[in-house]
């Protein structure tokens, strides 16, 4: 197989402990979106664009020159760096409760195009997660097969547009806080938060060459940072193999789909027909809403619900199905247990399995686990 170079005009603006650390963080605006695949011929190169700020809206109040700064940061983060390719080896790790740390390859070949590769923990090595436009795919060694599910519907290109929206009205603000070198490179630190006091709060450091994502982290509400990823090398100028692009290159086995590459029922009230139980929605983070609902098997015949949500940034899903009969005495109420290697928090309550997965804030996930008992 050839090599593939990455064309020119890609060139001038992310993953984690567990799949679900990687999603959040190296899609936190949903790379997995209708997006070029890395094996398409490369485009004839663009003339370079002038740098431009993102115009408020008229009753907008005047910004903060930090503000401003922020504002051109994330732009070219949106508009270059989610496009430009590069390699890098990335460190991610999740610092609720008991802190457990992967590393990770990461290669991007363009817009919705993405394969990382874990090196470490053990468990976990050798297992490839792929994103090819709406599709993800997860090569797992010790099964043989690889799992597929589609993205969010919203994709990479609705998210970028809520997050300049918000930023256009007010609903979500942003300021330079600093500057810092990540992986030999300078990086802007800007500090994104959402509306109110529990809206979502993230730190991104941007390079303020490129525009490339280097560093990210999650904070709770009280300032607690819950997760981080950061690059510790990174290549600007990578020559790729555009095979390593295609679903092919994961297994020769047949991909095995997941429940979610169905398309979303309309409605819970859709759902709660098809299934003989009544279905339980939580109380949501602010900013939350309700964006797809599967029904997919369970064990021992039954049927779950997969509820998702999003706040146009993050995202998380719960799924519930009753407890089988089987279980005796074992379905009775469990206390959460921690997280996963898939980052999923899993709790019985009131007969049911809930399955909350997403890399939500401990304050979000109690509250949600409240709500349901």
């Amino acid at each position: 197989m050839p090599p593939f170079q990455a064309p020119c005009h890609l060139r001038a603006l992310p993953t984690g402990l567990g799949r679900v650390a990687v999603l959040a963080a190296a899609c936190w605006l949903g790379l997995a979106c209708a997006a070029p695949s890395a094996a398409q011929a490369p485009r004839r190169p663009e003339p370079a664009r002038a740098e431009r700020p993102l115009a408020p809206r008229a009753d907008a109040p005047a910004l903060a020159p930090e503000a401003a700064r922020a504002r051109v940061l994330l732009l070219r983060y949106l508009r270059e760096g989610l496009r430009r390719p590069f390699v890098a080896h990335e460190t991610t790790r999740l610092l609720q409760g008991q802190v457990r740390e992967s590393q990770q390859i990461v290669k991007q070949a363009g817009l919705g195009a993405m394969r990382v590769e874990y090196q470490s923990p053990p468990a976990m090595r050798g297992e490839v997660l792929l994103i090819l436009g709406r599709r993800m795919l997860r090569y797992v060694p010790a099964e043989g097969v690889v799992h597929e599910s589609r993205a969010p519907e919203t994709g990479v290109l609705g998210r970028a547009g809520a997050l300049v929206e918000g930023l256009r009205s007010g609903a979500v603000r942003a300021r330079v806080v600093g500057r810092e070198e990540v992986a030999g490179r300078n990086a802007a630190i800007v500090e994104v938060r959402g509306a109110g006091r529990e809206g979502f709060f993230k730190r991104l450091w941007i390079d303020t060459q490129s525009g490339v994502r280097m560093k990210i982290e999650d904070v709770d509400p009280s300032g607690v940072v819950v997760s981080t990823s950061y690059f510790t090398r990174i290549d600007l100028d990578p020559v790729l193999d555009a095979g390593e692009f295609r679903p092919g290159s994961l297994s020769r086995r047949e991909a095995r789909p997941r429940p979610l590459r169905t398309r979303p029922l309309a409605s819970v009230a859709e759902a709660q027909q098809r299934v003989g139980y009544a279905i339980r929605e939580p109380s949501l983070p602010p900013g939350y809403r309700l964006v797809g609902v599967w029904v997919a098997p369970a064990p021992v015949g039954r049927q779950a619900v997969i509820l998702r949500y999003t706040d146009g940034v993050s995202t998380f899903t719960l799924s519930q199905h009753p407890a089988p009969a089987r279980w005796g005495s074992r379905g009775a109420d469990q206390a959460p247990r921690p997280r996963d290697d898939r980052g999923a928090i899993r709790w019985v309550s009131g007969g049911r399995v809930f399955i909350l997965v997403g890399n939500l804030s401990p304050h979000a996930v109690d509250r949600i686990i409240a709500s349901l008992r």
